[in-house]
């Protein structure tokens, strides 16, 4: 296709499909919870809503239904991921695979890394909303350890955190999980924003957020943040993590109620907020055209990419969503049906239309494949339910408690902050005359500097500073504090060393998070 081409439908979709759709129109209407469209005197009366009325969800139903619908997706796409859209026609026919022709087979009940990886995701939340007694302050050190223990479990060892998830056979099955998580994972330091981990644009991050949409439905500006910061553990480029905090926003608003349109709206409203959105803003409005066009639906998908990376996935997944707001099943049939990564791009777009829909509306000849199903429930009741409400949550989510919670921490910082800036403070000196190096007034002038070598400021400097800008939260310095209090003077003698102490592998800012 010509770049030309290309120009012409980002620029002139929007034109092309004016009327308002009436599903749509009636979907802003004023229902109550568990009425259906036609008790309700304000909804658009048509012949389609009179043969298809749905009952409104509650939101515990959209809860069940955001994780049902991709584990229904995943299970459906996994049969089909290695396939181009031509050898998909050629043993399907010209429609593609269906929920119909695939009926019957053990292709469509067995989930894969998405699915798993999504309920290790809430395992994490709901540990560190149990460790702090509210659901306010992430720990993402808890959702990273869940992540550890997932990988454990496709490596077939011992997982070091109990709990109920563990026990779940779904979750030991290897599924080719993707290289960057094994990878980023096994390293045994979690990835943030100061401290990114890699540069990985992979769909690794976007398909496995959807539970932070869910307990962050009440505030999708914290989804939308929380969602971009369980993806920094892995990936470390932004198409990943500002897709994630995408999709996990529209989750947030479409649990609320919010209609299709109106979730992609308010949730491309925060993403324009975040540094390095445009090439991720670009891609959902294309694929937010591309879906209020007439162009055939492979021609249109086939302009918004395959589905690797981040802002592919979500942007197909968006499309498919919204050319099918009322159907489920040709929503995951259409975005599993491409050349690319089918499983995760219908993953999402069961995500997105379950918890757009709820679960009493998705049909029960999709759910009864999925043979997780009684779990997923149960895990969206955990999500739904307030921490310390959740029945049984000390053998479910054992949380392991940290000894330096009874430690008087920010005492034990600051004098240690301020003996090892004296210390290095000398050395400075020292290095400086050494190096005939300009003359240097702040930690800034330091910084950057060109004559002073680079993993000096990266372990020393900005650790410091760090813990300086860090030091009223609290609660964000708990995780590994008494490596910290007792090896903290080695810091400056591992200048040339990518890690702080070789043992922990972790450097200083790691310990921040």
């Amino acid at each position: 296709m010509q770049v030309s081409k290309i120009g012409f439908y980002s620029n002139n979709l929007t034109s092309l499909c004016k009327k308002e759709d009436v599903s749509l129109r009636s979907e802003t209407r004023p229902i109550g919870e568990g009425q259906t469209l036609l008790e309700n005197s304000n909804a658009v009366y048509s012949p389609y809503f009179t043969a298809i009325a749905r009952k409104i969800p509650t939101k515990l139903q959209r809860f069940e239904g955001c994780l049902l619908g991709g584990a229904i997706g995943d299970a459906f796409g996994a049969s089909l991921e290695f396939l181009d859209i031509k050898k998909i026609k050629k043993l399907f026919g010209e429609q593609g695979a269906t929920f119909k022709t695939l009926a019957g087979t053990a292709l469509i009940s067995e989930i894969t890394d998405d699915t798993q990886m999504t309920f290790y995701t809430a395992d994490g939340l709901i540990k560190s909303a149990i460790s702090n007694s509210s659901i306010q302050d992430v720990d993402f050190g808890y959702v990273f350890d869940s992540y550890q223990d997932w990988l454990k479990a496709q490596e077939q060892q011992p997982q070091h955190h109990k709990g109920w998830i563990n026990k779940i056979e779904a979750m030991k099955e290897l599924r080719a999980p993707g290289n960057t998580c094994i990878t980023a994972i096994s390293s045994g330091v979690p990835g943030r924003l100061s401290s990114k981990i890699n540069d990985s644009k992979g769909n690794g991050g976007v398909m496995r957020v959807a539970p932070v949409g869910l307990m962050y439905h009440r505030a999708p500006q914290k989804a939308f943040d929380i969602g971009m910061g369980c993806t920094m553990l892995t990936h470390g480029n932004p198409d990943a993590y500002l897709s994630a905090g995408m999709f996990a926003s529209m989750i947030a608003f479409l649990t609320k109620g919010a209609t299709v349109e109106k979730a992609f709206r308010e949730s491309m409203a925060i993403l324009k907020t975040k540094r390095d959105n445009e090439e991720i803003v670009q891609k959902l409005n294309l694929a937010h055209n591309l879906a209020k066009s007439h162009i055939a639906p492979e021609e249109a998908i086939s302009y918004l990419g395959q589905g690797w990376i981040g802002s592919e996935a979500l942007g197909i997944a968006l499309y498919c969503t919204l050319k099918n707001p009322r159907s489920i099943r040709k929503a995951i049939e259409m975005a599993a049906n491409i050349t690319g990564d089918s499983d995760t791009v219908a993953a999402i777009t069961g995500n997105l239309m379950g918890a757009h829909i709820g679960s009493n509306n998705i049909p029960l000849s999709l759910a009864a494949n999925i043979r997780d199903r009684f779990s997923i429930k149960e895990l969206a009741k955990d999500l739904y339910t307030t921490p310390a409400k959740i029945v049984h949550k000390e053998q479910k989510y054992p949380v392991e408690y940290k000894v330096m919670q009874y430690i008087p921490l920010k005492e034990i910082l600051e004098e240690r902050a301020k003996k090892t800036e004296k210390k290095y403070n000398y050395e400075l000196i020292n290095k400086i005359k050494s190096l005939a190096a300009p003359k240097i007034n702040s930690w800034e002038d330091y910084l950057e500097s060109t004559t002073l070598p680079a993993n000096t400021a990266r372990d020393v400097i900005t650790p410091i500073k760090l813990i300086a800008e860090e030091i009223e939260n609290v609660s964000s310095l708990t995780k590994m504090l008494q490596s910290v209090s007792e090896n903290f003077d080695k810091l400056v003698h591992k200048e040339n060393s990518r890690y702080c102490w070789a043992e922990d592998r972790a450097t200083l800012p790691d310990v921040l998070w």
